[in-house]
């Protein structure tokens, strides 16, 4: 029994639309643009990008839900999965883009751990749904092996659904970054004090808010039964 006998075709589909996906995801990653951005205000930089990963995140694991919905229901036609992969899609380059910012900042050199953190903030989320894509794509490329690995069996005329849940968990580096954040601020606080004393209270509240990253969700598919089956019922 191969592949195609026991995915439907809107799940073929799927999986044609998630490999250069997957592939891009995986190049974008590993390529490192060249530094080019001065950053001037540390604090607000960080506080702007921890809203934006969490704000991207947010997006991506939507998408992903309404993409399993699609697979879900029998009438999903191809170019519906294939219009769902790609505002996944879209999702992802958001956040690549992001992350690409971090990296092209050029920090003060007080700043640099601050800077860092961050972009390890980033990629250690990155690296969470880079995981994930692996598990679709072998799940795809070889469902049997999929439904083995997990200890599941296929009969005849049964389905069986293959578990392809994730949760995002809040990146360990955000806890060095919140604890540098908080020690930068009581520094600048100091450095203001003697300036003005509104104005360093206003610097305090501004770091305030540095949430971690939590999402979960689930998405599978129906295995099993006759090719027909397959192809009408799921």
């Amino acid at each position: 029994m191969n592949s195609g006998s026991i995915l439907s075709r809107r799940t073929l589909a799927l999986g044609e639309c998630v490999r250069p996906i997957a592939s891009k995801f995986r190049a974008r990653m590993e390529s490192r643009p060249k530094r080019s951005e001065q950053v001037t205000d540390i604090l607000s930089h960080v506080r702007s990008h921890l809203e934006l990963i969490q704000a991207d995140i947010d997006r991506f694991v939507d998408e992903v839900n309404r993409l399993g919905e699609l697979l879900e229901v029998a009438e999903t036609s191809e170019s519906a999965v294939q219009r769902g992969a790609a505002r996944m899609e879209i999702c992802l380059e958001r956040l690549l883009d992001d992350y690409d910012e971090v990296r092209r900042a050029i920090p003060g050199f007080v700043d640099s751990e601050g800077c860092r953190l961050l972009e390890q903030v980033y990629r250690e989320a990155l690296l969470q749904i880079r995981g994930w894509l692996d598990d679709l794509l072998e799940c795809l490329n070889d469902p049997m092996g999929a439904l083995q690995k997990r200890g599941l069996t296929i009969e005849e005329g049964k389905r069986v659904p293959i578990p392809l849940d994730m949760e995002l968990g809040a990146p360990p580096s955000l806890t060095d970054l919140d604890r540098w954040i908080e020690q930068r601020a009581d520094a600048l606080f100091a450095a203001e004090e003697a300036k003005s004393t509104d104005a360093s209270a206003s610097m305090s509240r501004r770091v305030t808010g540095c949430l971690g990253l939590l999402a979960t969700f689930g998405l599978g598919w129906w295995l099993g039964g006759n090719s027909e089956d397959c192809e009408d019922d799921y």
